[in-house]
């Protein structure tokens, strides 16, 4: 199977501290890939180099058979690659259909010109548009609130919201930063749920997370980054029974002590 994401030598360095360092993996069409790590292990700056919101000082970023190292995060939006980030990026004061609809604005739009003559290219766009959020909102199980000012939701639901912005952008790969991050046992459980939607419809997916329980429950493969380097990668039950990823988490004394 031809990989559909492929970093190669990938890194990174402020000054004289390596935030990611010489790290290696490809993504597969239509799987779940996980990347954990403890905290500060350079996740979030890995999605950052790929997304292009930083660049890298080494290595390089092959999509869909494009080197795109370094391209801007609207110019890969634009060819599928879509992120959210840890923290909701919500418009507190606009409806969730409001939100959704903001995510498509890439595909939504073609151009001032166009959209102010209001052309048949120009009519198309939204009419295709609406019915994509018509069918993220039944799919994520946001139909119910979608005339519901986003800032009033829970924070769980908020957090799903963030998944249907990045989906009304039309990814082939969508790229999920800490998605569980401060959710209840209850609300992970919901997030895991909007995620293997999302793949069954066709979109690969790479979670970033610390969280070992959701992770384990949702990916096909696991990478584990550790001090902005790869530490180990493979199957789920096989990369959490490793010892080397039990101490990364854990330490080496509580390991010692039997605690893992």
């Amino acid at each position: 199977m031809k990989q559909l994401l492929i970093v190669q030598g990938l890194g990174r360095s402020f000054g004289g501290l390596k935030a990611v360092n010489d790290v290696s993996f490809d993504v597969l069409p239509g799987e779940i890939l996980g990347v954990i790590g403890p905290n500060g292990a350079g996740k979030t700056t890995l999605v950052n180099l790929i997304s292009g919101v930083i660049r890298p000082t080494s290595g390089s970023v092959v999509f869909k058979g494009d080197a795109v190292t370094g391209m801007a995060p609207s110019h890969l939006t634009r060819k599928g690659l879509v992120r959210t980030f840890q923290s909701t990026a919500v418009y507190a004061a606009r409806s969730v259909r409001e939100n959704v609809v903001r995510g498509s604005y890439l595909k939504r739009y073609p151009g001032f010109l166009a959209s102010l003559m209001d052309t048949p290219d120009a009519r198309r766009r939204r009419a295709s548009s609406d019915q994509l959020v018509d069918e993220l909102l039944a799919r994520l199980g946001l139909a119910g609130v979608a005339d519901t000012a986003a800032g009033s939701l829970p924070y769980g639901v908020q957090k799903i919201l963030g998944i249907a912005i990045a989906l009304a952008a039309r990814p082939q790969l969508l790229m999920l930063d800490e998605p569980v991050a401060g959710l209840s046992a209850e609300e992970t459980d919901q997030v895991r749920d909007v995620i293997l939607r999302v793949r069954e419809s066709g979109v690969t997916v790479m979670v970033i997370d610390h969280n070992m329980r959701f992770i384990a429950g949702l990916c096909d493969r696991l990478l584990v980054v550790a001090a902005g380097e790869e530490l180990t990668r493979g199957k789920p039950d096989e990369v959490l029974r490793d010892q080397r990823v039990v101490e990364a988490y854990l330490g080496t004394r509580n390991v010692t002590a039997g605690i893992a």
